[in-house]
């Protein structure tokens, strides 16, 4: 069927804080609430950093930045200002993702359940594994998702009894 302009819909029914329902939420809107149970789904998914990818960039602390062109206006170069400039800007996405993810680890509690995919799971955890042994800045920007952040801190942590990672081999 086909829905014409003067069909009229209900106003969706909304329900107040103390029902028993299943609440889907962006992890900003989770921020100061806390529940039973929750799901942090896709911690797979890559961080954006296009922004210090961009020709022109941008920080307040920086400054303006860009790549020069050579003369036949093809190749592009980067200046040690604009790295810098990009380097400021890959920091900042790191330390805004690593407070999103504290807000999401923070919400249950009772149980929280991490999901993410991964091709070979098993090649995945052992690269994990190996890659965890100091945690940097730099190891943290090599590591660009929620789940190698969670899974390098449980590697590094004394408690090996804290998960149970499962996996689709298992």
């Amino acid at each position: 069927d086909i829905i014409s302009e003067n069909d009229k819909f209900e106003d969706a029914k909304t329900s107040s804080e103390s029902e028993n329902v299943v609440r889907i939420m962006s992890i900003h809107q989770s921020k100061g609430l806390e529940f039973p149970v929750c799901f942090l789904c896709g911690c797979n998914k890559g961080f954006n950093y296009i922004d210090s990818r961009n020709d022109i960039v941008f920080t307040r602390k920086l400054g303006l930045s860009t790549r020069i062109r050579d003369e036949s206006g093809f190749i592009r170069y980067d200046t040690p200002i604009r790295a810098a400039v990009s380097l400021e800007i890959t920091r900042n996405t790191i330390d805004e993702q690593m407070r999103v993810l504290y807000v999401a680890l923070t919400r249950a509690r009772e149980r929280l359940i991490v999901t993410a995919r991964a091709k070979d799971a098993s090649k995945f955890l052992e690269e994990i594994r190996l890659s965890s042994s100091y945690i940097s800045n730099y190891s943290l920007s090599q590591n660009p998702s929620y789940i190698k952040w969670i899974l390098s801190a449980l590697y590094t942590s004394e408690y090996d009894d804290c998960c149970i990672i499962r996996t689709a081999d298992n």
